[in-house]
């Protein structure tokens, strides 16, 4: 169902499914890029109407509202994304992945002030309840609100919110990953010593694999110069990862593969790899690892793909080893 046709929908019946909302905000979003200006009108006109008290949304459950809301969230548009969970609160008061989501997205726009009420609703439910969302985002609201505050005494209260909360988490979701790498997040943010030895300590003792500890684990190393444990940790993560659905994005595997496999080429220079006849293959390798990080990002985030595509062409022309294509 196109725009036209829900919109007239609306004006006519002032009722109209979500399902159908989702379908035009969908193609609203896929065609931003070409029209920006007009996606964002009809986008800005839509949300308006069915924001207001005599439309009537039926036919959806919360999951309709927390797709739409992550559709929204993905390109960026956390407004958006907040309007259409307060919609579907109306329906599912004690959605904990409505109220824990709006928690998420009110951290990007600014809209501290109505998390709160959605956080304290959070908070008065038990907490052998909550689901990974309502831990998760409520420790990452607790922490903007951290950074927002000088006051020592609030400083105090949300960090032991936080530390509740995360013990809580590892006791409800003992062999969640997630669990951890909140605690992980939280202890970086402290500037807490040991925290990748901790964190990779934990997933040891999981029964089923964790990429996302195992990606982040990789990162810090990258981002650290410690290369070859990056590289560890990436080669992992390739292994665990089609085996837990989508846990994390395929294409962020592949691309810091590819700048690991740069950086690693770099530290050890051109000069004596050519020497040792060791370039070519591993200059290969940045490619392959680049050509699949192109196959996911060209279908997903293919702006992103272009800073690891400029990398490349750098090594192309710094190595002199053709690519493949050529």
């Amino acid at each position: 169902m196109n725009y036209e046709t829900v919109m007239n929908n609306i004006k006519t019946s002032h009722t109209v499914t979500i399902t159908h909302i989702n379908e035009v905000v969908n193609g609203l979003l896929e065609a931003y890029e070409e029209d920006e200006e007009q996606s964002w009108e009809q986008l800005n006109e839509l949300m308006s109407i069915l924001s207001s008290a005599d439309i009537r949304t039926y036919n959806g459950s919360s999951d309709h509202y927390h797709n739409l809301a992550v559709s929204f969230a993905r390109a960026n548009q956390y407004g958006f994304a907040c309007d259409v969970l307060k919609l579907g609160l109306r329906f599912y008061e004690e959605s904990q992945d409505l109220l824990a989501d709006f928690l998420a997205y009110a951290t990007q726009c600014n809209r501290m002030d109505e998390a709160e009420v959605f956080f304290k609703k959070l908070m008065i439910m038990d907490k052998k309840s909550w689901n990974w969302r309502a831990f998760d985002f409520s420790i990452d609201y607790l922490s903007a609100k951290l950074l927002r505050t000088s006051n020592k005494a609030e400083q105090q209260k949300f960090n032991a919110c936080i530390d509740e909360l995360l013990n809580g988490y590892q006791k409800y979701h003992s062999q969640d990953e997630k669990a951890y790498l909140s605690q992980y997040v939280v202890s970086t943010f402290r500037n807490e010593k040991d925290a990748e030895k901790r964190l990779q300590e934990k997933i040891e003792k999981l029964d089923a694999p964790a990429p996302r500890c195992t990606l982040k684990l990789a990162e810090h190393f990258f981002k650290t110069g410690r290369y070859e444990d990056a590289e560890e940790y990436i080669d992992r993560c390739k292994r665990i990862a089609p085996s837990v659905e989508q846990a994390v994005e395929p294409g962020s595997i592949y691309a810091l593969s590819a700048l690991c496999g740069m950086c690693r080429i770099y530290k050890e220079g051109i000069e004596n790899l050519k020497d040792n006849n060791a370039l070519e293959k591993r200059v290969r390798l940045v490619y392959k690892d680049c050509a699949a990080a192109h196959a996911i990002y060209l279908k997903h985030r293919f702006r992103e793909y272009k800073e690891l595509e400029m990398q490349r062409d750098v090594l192309r022309e710094l190595s002199e080893v053709p690519y493949p294509d050529e």
